[in-house]
């Protein structure tokens, strides 16, 4: 199949089999398959769109090397976003200068940069807390802690959210998102 553009590519390479890239932070050594990052990748576009980020938006990457970069840029072509990178060792100034010029939406940041000053104005997303996860909804499961309520009473919708008549009535719950990374709870 002809490779027209980078996404042409990408639906290849998310196919491929073996390791993708290999990541050693200094402690120990992480690999990630094609498919790994593919899936990565879809999931982070799918964040995206539900952050407000839309095709044609531009998103600042200030970041060092890291696996997540990797899979945040993929995201980004995949969602039409455009991507700003800016070396890890320039200043917190020119990050705020350039994120101000090029009216981004969004900066990711790495570990290893200084603080983000507080007055860029959007969202900033930290790239070592970046899930991985495909672009599906995580399973939703609801524990209900009050043993007057009948389980069978707790629905959930096909977004995950909750039945806004069980708030009401003061019920607790307790809810457990599913990923490959992350509890979440709610009271």
């Amino acid at each position: 199949m002809p490779r027209d553009t980078l996404i042409d590519y990408f639906d290849d390479l998310s196919r491929a089999k073996g390791p993708f890239l290999v990541y050693d932070d200094g402690f120990r050594a992480r690999s990630h398959s094609y498919v790994e990052v593919g899936r990565a990748a879809r999931g982070f576009a799918s964040r995206l769109v539900d952050a407000g980020v839309r095709k044609g938006d531009k998103v600042v990457f200030w970041s060092e090397n890291r696996p997540e970069w990797i899979v945040a840029f993929w995201g980004c072509l995949l969602g039409g976003v455009i991507v700003v990178p800016i070396d890890y060792r320039a200043s917190p100034e020119l990050l705020a200068r350039i994120t101000a010029r090029v009216a981004a939406r969004l900066v990711l940041v790495g570990e290893d940069v200084p603080p983000v000053p507080q007055s860029l104005g959007v969202p900033v997303w930290r790239l070592h807390e970046l899930e991985w996860r495909d672009g599906a909804p995580p399973a939703v499961i609801v524990l209900v802690l009050d043993r007057a309520v009948d389980p069978d009473a707790v629905v959930r919708d096909a977004s995950g959210a909750f039945d806004k008549s069980l708030d009401r009535r003061g019920w607790s719950h307790l809810r457990l998102v599913c990923s490959s990374t992350r509890v979440a709870r709610r009271r």
